[in-house]
């Protein structure tokens, strides 16, 4: 619990100004995401943010037989659900990033789901799982813009494969 305290006071206290809000940061995340990509904002509800354990995030994605049978190697840092507009956040780092900036940098991640969405983006791809390229492209640019520990940029093999389509023909494009 004192972990995830800790976390959330990251959020609030150390990346902005006392007087800063959580739709304060989005904001300024949402304005970076313009800045660097082609969606666009428009004033429209912003996601709630919740923080959860590894194992509820895993839970929530993963069907039970699923889930069941990878649960010890799970390690999902955070996920976006338009359905709810909610932005649900590990309360804990997991094995292959790092506490320093972990909420933000997942937070900007989903925030970029987020503007896909509102964007029509959803409507365009292939696949669900090339919403995550540029996800992955934004959250490595603001890792950078920002001064955040290596740790927290995407490891580039991981990304690309969680950002392909699959295909029944191994050596389909």
């Amino acid at each position: 619990m004192t972990k995830i305290i800790t976390l959330i006071a990251a959020l609030f206290f150390f990346i902005t100004p006392a007087h800063a809000t959580t739709d304060d940061v989005m904001l300024d995340m949402i304005e970076f995401i313009e800045k660097n990509s082609k969606y666009k904002y428009n004033n429209e509800k912003l996601p709630y943010v919740q923080i959860r354990t590894i194992d509820e995030l895993c839970q929530a994605v993963y069907p039970p037989d699923v889930y069941e049978s990878i649960k010890d190697d799970c390690a999902i840092a955070g996920y976006y659900d338009h359905n709810l507009n909610a932005i649900f956040i590990a309360d804990e780092s997991g094995p292959y990033m790092v506490d320093e900036g972990f909420i933000e940098t997942v937070l900007l991640h989903e925030l970029v789901h987020y503007l896909q969405y509102l964007n029509g983006e959803d409507e365009k791809v292939k696949c669900m799982r090339e919403l995550e390229i540029d996800a992955f492209l934004l959250q490595d640019d603001y890792v950078l813009h920002k001064g955040y520990p290596e740790e927290q940029r995407p490891d580039p093999l991981f990304a690309a494969i969680v950002s392909t389509c699959p295909s029944n023909d191994p050596f389909a494009p």
